[in-house]
């Protein structure tokens, strides 16, 4: 779970152009799978928070009489942490 925030994400964008926007450090076969199956596929630079956003996760788990709070924060986030206590 930590890694998936900063996995490279990608975008789909309905005007004008119809297209998925994809960070440029996302494996180049999602880019060339893409592009075969008929999408305009635009790449942008690495950890872009502005294009693709910024997601923050929490898993609750429940066991022994007590809550595992569990937290991951994308690295595109200026703002984003994870705080245990």
């Amino acid at each position: 779970m930590h890694e998936a925030p900063g996995a490279p994400p990608f975008r789909l964008w309905q005007a004008p152009a119809r297209s998925l926007v994809m960070e440029s450090n996302a494996p180049e076969r999602w880019h060339e799978g893409l592009e075969s199956r008929g999408h305009r596929v635009r790449v942008i630079g690495a950890f872009n928070p502005v294009d693709v956003g910024c997601s923050q996760i929490i898993s609750v788990e429940a066991g022994d009489g007590h809550l595992t709070f569990t937290g991951a924060s994308d690295p595109r986030s200026p703002d984003g942490d994870v705080v245990g206590r």
